[in-house]
C-alpha cells in the first residue's frame, strides 16, 4: 500500500489509538480512564510500566498489555490495510470527522 493510502485511510492519532486498542484488554473505557490520567495518548505511551499500573482499572497484566502495545505495528499496519482494501477510513474521537453524537 502507498504512504498516500494510509494516510487517507487513518490519521497519524489514530494509528497511535488503534496501537492502543491492540493491547489485551484495552476498550473505551480503559482508554478513558488513561487519558484522564495522562491526557494525551503519546503521554500514555510514554508512560513507565508502573505509571500505567496505577491508573485505576489498569493494574500490571493490561499495564504490560500497554507497554506491549508499543511495538504493535505489524498489527496496525494489517488494520490499515484491510480498510484501505475495502474504501474505508478509520476513525478516532480526535479525528474532525469523528461524529459528534458518537
Amino acid at each position: 500500500m502507498k504512504t498516500g493510502e494510509q494516510e487517507s485511510t487513518i490519521s497519524d492519532i489514530g494509528r497511535q489509538y488503534l496501537k492502543l486498542q491492540a493491547a489485551e484488554q484495552v476498550g473505551p473505557v480503559r482508554v478513558q480512564s488513561l487519558l484522564a490520567r495522562f491526557q494525551s495518548i503519546d503521554r500514555i505511551f510514554a508512560a513507565s510500566l508502573s505509571e500505567l499500573e496505577r491508573v485505576e482499572g489498569i493494574g500490571p497484566v493490561t499495564a504490560r498489555a500497554i507497554v506491549q502495545a508499543r511495538k504493535h505495528s505489524d498489527y496496525v499496519e494489517r488494520e490499515i490495510e484491510a480498510a484501505a482494501d475495502c474504501g474505508a477510513r478509520i476513525l478516532c474521537f480526535e479525528d474532525p470527522e469523528y461524529p459528534a453524537p458518537l
